[in-house]
């Protein structure tokens, strides 16, 4: 970048070189980005999915169309998908940190959860 400087007086090199180096952060960030995702695609592995819905006030969420179905309902009235039940979060009474339902072990401290 230097030597081409010389060649446009005009243009401060650093400029070009910053500018170079810029493009260059970009275009590798975007190639691991790619390989990261066809190593994924090539060992079989699905792209990381949504978690399930959380139960707003009121009903559970359909995990298709996002209807709000009553709590007790077993099929969306709205898209006909079959609802689950959300299972309940485990709270550690150590430190009070929210758990997912099939921890056995706190995740923030390591407490066995009840």
């Amino acid at each position: 970048a230097m030597k081409e400087s010389v060649k446009n007086p005009g243009v401060n090199a650093m400029t070009q070189a910053g500018i170079g180096m810029g493009v260059g952060m970009g275009m590798a960030g975007m190639m691991a980005q790619g390989m990261q995702q066809g190593a994924a695609a090539g060992r079989g592995q699905q792209p990381a999915q949504t978690p399930p819905p959380q139960q707003p006030q009121g009903g559970i969420a359909c995990p298709q169309c996002g209807h709000v179905a009553p709590g007790d309902a077993a099929f969306c009235s709205k898209c006909g998908t079959k609802i689950e039940a959300v299972p309940a979060a485990k709270f550690c009474t150590k430190c009070g940190a929210q758990n997912g339902a099939d921890a056995a072990f706190c995740a923030k401290c390591g407490n066995k959860l009840v």
